[in-house]
């Protein structure tokens, strides 16, 4: 099977709100890991960013901190439908199940879609970067033992993939943050 399913691990993680005037914004503003952009916009260099831009997000979107210190930004809705307050930066996430795909797993309509779309690029001669996408407004890249999650796939009547929501997990956060569903 091409797909696998994945559930988080319902853990809990802090979150920041962009624009908020949290010490942690300012903290990665002052560490170079977030950039305001003055505009309303932000740029959050997380692992995957490596085109010398960041994630592009909006003031009122979340930030969590991964395992390696990296921020990533989630959109305000999808956050607030994927996470329960607990109190303060204090979240959990939900554990929700989700579709899933690795190098070695074959292939899928949904990645097919990605590849022929060109929405996802895969470059065989690059380990470290070889998944590639324009994600959050930047071209962000993973490396090959990556996993890519989809956070919805679109069909239309006929079940032929139209769009994908998707986005790279480094394997080091994925194993922290992801276990298989058997």
């Amino acid at each position: 099977m091409a797909i696998k399913v994945i559930k988080n691990k319902g853990k809990v993680v802090n979150a920041y709100e962009l624009g908020s005037g949290h010490a942690k914004e300012a903290e990665m503003i002052q560490a170079g890991k977030i950039v305001n952009r003055g505009d309303g916009t932000y740029e959050l260099f997380s692992q995957e960013a490596k085109s010398g831009s960041g994630q592009i997000a909006k003031a009122g979107d979340f930030f969590k901190i991964d395992g390696s210190g990296y921020p990533y930004p989630n959109d305000r809705a999808w956050f607030e439908a994927n996470h329960r307050h607990i109190s303060g930066d204090e979240y959990e996430q939900l554990p929700k199940p989700l579709d899933a795909w690795e190098v070695g797993a074959g292939q899928s309509d949904a990645i097919d879609y990605l590849l022929k779309s060109k929405k996802l690029v895969i470059d065989e001669e690059n380990e470290s970067e070889y998944f590639g996408a324009m994600l959050w407004g930047s071209w962000l890249t993973a490396a090959k033992d990556a996993v890519v999650v989809f956070y919805g796939v679109t069909r239309n009547t006929a079940g032929e993939v139209t769009d994908v929501d998707f986005n790279f997990v480094a394997r080091s956060e994925f194993s922290m943050t992801y276990s298989y569903v058997k």
